[in-house]
C-alpha cells in the first residue's frame, strides 16, 4: 500500500513528504435521534489558550484543528454518525456549558482532545485517558490508543498508554480525552504545524470512534 509520510524523530523532524508514513492505512443544528451522536470537545478557546510552545503554538489551536478533521473524516466516511463540537471557533466555553452540551447532544460517546505539557523539553508520546467508573470508556480508550499506536512508524511516536481518570462529571455515556503529544517539545509542536501530522491523528480518532460503535473488536456494538 502506497502511502505519503513524515518521519518524526527525536531532536530532529524530517519531512520527507507532505504527510505522514503510515502502516495502516457554537450553534450546532439539533440531533434528530436518527443518528448515533458523537460530541468532540476540544478544549480551551478563546481567552484560554491551553499549553503553549515555545514558538507560540497553543493547545487551543491544535485540538480545534484536529477536531474538525475528526468531523469531517468521520461524516465523510460513515454513515449514520453525527458529528457535535462544543466548540466549531476560537471562543470561550466554560466547563458547566460544555457539560450541558454534551448531555444534550451526545448519545454514544464523548472524546475530548487535549496536548500535554512537560518542564522536559524532550518529552514525547501521546496517551489516552478514560472515565475510570466505566468499562466502555476504558474499552474506547483502548481502541484509540492502538489505532493511533497503528497509524504511526513503530517507535517514533511514544504511545504512553492508556490511564484512569475523572474527566466529566455528570456524562453517562463513553469518555475519553486523547492527549495528542507534547506541545513543550520544540520538534513536537513543530510537527503539530504540518496539516498532515495532524490530518494522521484525525483519522485514526476516526477510524476508532466507528470501530467502537460497531462493535470493537468484540463484535458487540456500543451504541
Amino acid at each position: 500500500m502506497n502511502k505519503p509520510f513524515i518521519k518524526i524523530l527525536t531532536g530532529i523532524v524530517l519531512l520527507i513528504s507532505t504527510t505522514i508514513l503510515v502502516c495502516n492505512s457554537a450553534n450546532p443544528e439539533e440531533p434528530t435521534g436518527k443518528e448515533i451522536s458523537v460530541v468532540l470537545d476540544p478544549v480551551f478557546g478563546g481567552t484560554e489558550t491551553g499549553a503553549v510552545g515555545s514558538y507560540k503554538l497553543a493547545e487551543k489551536e491544535v485540538v480545534l484543528d484536529v477536531a474538525l478533521r475528526v468531523k469531517d473524516y468521520i461524516e465523510k466516511n460513515n454513515t449514520g454518525i453525527k458529528i457535535y463540537l462544543t466548540r466549531t471557533k476560537d471562543e470561550s466555553v466554560s466547563q458547566k456549558e460544555r457539560e450541558k452540551f454534551i448531555q444534550s447532544h451526545s448519545s454514544a460517546l464523548v472524546v475530548g482532545l487535549r496536548m500535554n505539557s512537560s518542564a522536559k523539553k524532550d518529552a514525547s508520546g501521546f496517551s489516552v485517558r478514560y472515565d475510570r467508573k466505566s468499562k466502555e470508556s476504558k474499552k474506547l480508550a483502548e481502541i484509540i490508543s492502538a489505532e493511533i499506536s497503528d497509524r504511526f512508524i513503530k517507535g517514533l511516536v511514544p504511545n504512553e498508554g492508556i490511564k484512569p481518570a475523572e474527566i466529566y462529571k455528570n456524562i453517562q455515556v463513553s469518555t475519553v480525552e486523547v492527549f495528542l503529544g507534547y506541545i513543550t517539545n520544540p520538534n513536537i509542536e513543530a510537527n503539530f504545524r504540518q496539516p498532515g501530522v495532524k490530518e494522521a491523528f484525525a483519522e485514526s480518532i476516526g477510524r476508532a470512534i466507528a470501530q467502537y460503535l460497531d462493535g470493537g473488536r468484540d463484535g458487540k456494538k456500543n451504541n
